[in-house]
């Protein structure tokens, strides 16, 4: 059958004439949005993945800290920020107008460029990309007036392909080792 079979209505859907047959059709939808659904949550063991990579990562900082090995906290640190894809950062929400006044502002020479006129560019979010693709995972969180993370608000974010961002549901101490990796980064100020 054709597309222009479909146009003319020559072609009607099957209709369910029992009780039998309805639910077997029944029975094959639920079936396949289970299957979708399972299918959707890959991101979940990526994450758990790169979670247990950053506690082993956080734990060799930690060592290193406590030892007062210096080259041992500087290792520790450089497989922390070569774990990261990418570190973003973007600004606040803002009037339309707020925005245009602040980009009139910044069009002046370098030198005279004020804190003032850099504020609504200051950064307010950040996000640390982990791995890509399908699943893709991120760690991403709120940050300070000063630039620096606020531990209450990290959260370890998963996606599946064609799938929005979800929030991975973690500990209380799992929380405070992605803030410690976190803090290894520097994200403006």
């Amino acid at each position: 059958m054709g597309f222009p079979a479909l146009l003319s209505g020559e072609y009607s859907l099957p209709r369910c004439n029992d009780v039998e047959q309805f639910s077997h059709i029944k029975g094959k939808i639920m079936q396949t949005q289970t299957e979708i659904k399972d299918e959707t949550l890959h991101w979940r063991s990526q994450a758990e993945a790169q979670l247990a990579s950053i506690r082993e990562m956080v734990e060799s900082l930690k060592s290193a800290e406590e030892s007062e090995d210096d080259d041992a906290r500087e290792e520790a640190e450089t497989a922390i920020h070569e774990d990261a894809l990418s570190v973003e950062v973007r600004t606040r929400w803002m009037s339309a107008s707020e925005y245009f006044q602040a980009a009139q502002a910044t069009g002046l020479s370098q030198e005279r460029l004020s804190r003032a006129d850099l504020e609504p560019f200051k950064p307010a979010e950040f996000r640390i990309l982990l791995c890509t693709g399908g699943p893709a995972v991120q760690i991403t969180g709120e940050l300070s007036e000063h630039g620096e993370p606020e531990a209450e608000t990290i959260q370890l974010q998963g996606q599946d392909w064609c799938q929005p961002w979800q929030n991975a549901v973690i500990s209380d101490e799992d929380r405070q080792v992605l803030a410690r990796y976190v803090q290894c980064f520097h994200f403006g100020e």
